[in-house]
């Protein structure tokens, strides 16, 4: 994230003064204990989530009747284009946050606030919709084949204390990834950091973290404080509008850096059609063919 792009602050939704009632359903406690995990959420990908791809009607009801009772509330997300319609993001509310800690849903100790402000700024959304994206697509991949997939986002990892500072004479970067998963149990969990790229790292800045993440993955120092023994950096380019050849440049840095095997690269446009663990989808540094993503010889 450059924390030199100005933000702009994005328009709520109006409720209706007279809410139409509602009775809960589980699904909707499963749609608010997600919008609670990844704090904010397209429609769509509540959709792909929790509803078939033919519900969209009724997965726009549930939501419509979540946000007049408050449980949920929603932003305006800007058009990238002259065309189609705003879409919606959703966030849980103070009803829904009450809802689920009634439920014993919430762990101790979470506000009535479970967002920051700053997080509602476009370009923070953006980046943390597009770590959703990612998370969504790795959910529906591991819960087709019975896998089990434990995701430790950028908070969590900060109160683990998970953030390493790497420095050496030329250069100083700080390891601190988007989200770090793992697939699989015990000795046989594989590890991922993510990185989600809009873009907007300079080549400086991106050379510097890959030769980071090398020394944190040879140094075996990220198993101080993270689950599994293996670690892989999976890169998925989520904007082009700075750099149309941003994955392709990627790519080439890790390569001149020395990275082979640890670094792997998706376009962030095959996620929602894609299935992650098997389709060829994934670049990785000496290689020009897409490959599938490796895991663990107990997942195959």
């Amino acid at each position: 994230m450059n924390p030199t792009v100005r933000q702009k602050r994005l328009p709520r939704f109006r409720r209706s003064a007279s809410p139409p009632p509602i009775c809960l359903t589980p699904r909707d406690l499963q749609i608010l204990e997600w919008i609670h995990r990844c704090r904010f959420l397209t429609r769509e990908q509540i959709q792909r989530l929790l509803f078939t791809p033919g519900a969209e009607s009724s997965c726009k009801r549930r939501l419509t009747l979540l946000f007049h009772n408050s449980y949920v509330g929603r932003l305006f997300l800007p058009l990238r284009n002259a065309y189609g319609a705003s879409r919606a993001v959703y966030y849980l509310d103070r009803a829904g946050v009450r809802l689920l800690a009634h439920t014993r849903r919430l762990e101790a100790g979470l506000t009535e606030r479970p967002w920051r402000e700053g997080e509602r700024e476009e370009v923070f959304l953006s980046h943390t919709l597009d770590i959703n994206e990612v998370r969504i697509a790795f959910t529906l991949a591991c819960r087709q084949r019975g896998l089990k997939l434990e995701w430790l986002d950028e908070r969590t990892l900060r109160r683990l204390d998970v953030r390493q500072r790497l420095r050496d004479p030329v250069t100083a970067a700080v390891i601190l990834p988007d989200a770090y998963f793992t697939i699989g149990e015990g000795d046989a969990a594989d590890g991922f950091a993510l990185e989600v790229d809009r873009s907007t790292v300079p080549e400086r800045r991106m050379r510097a973290r890959m030769t980071a993440y090398g020394e944190w993955a040879a140094s075996g120092t990220y198993r101080r404080r993270l689950p599994a023994a293996s670690l892989r950096v999976l890169f998925a380019i989520t904007s082009w509008d700075r750099d149309g050849q941003r994955l392709a440049h990627l790519k080439r840095w890790c390569e001149e850096e020395g990275g082979r095997s640890l670094f792997w690269f998706v376009d962030g446009r095959h996620l929602a059609a894609a299935d992650v663990l098997v389709d060829p989808v994934w670049l990785v540094a000496g290689r020009n063919e897409p490959l599938k993503l490796p895991l663990g010889a107990a997942h195959l």
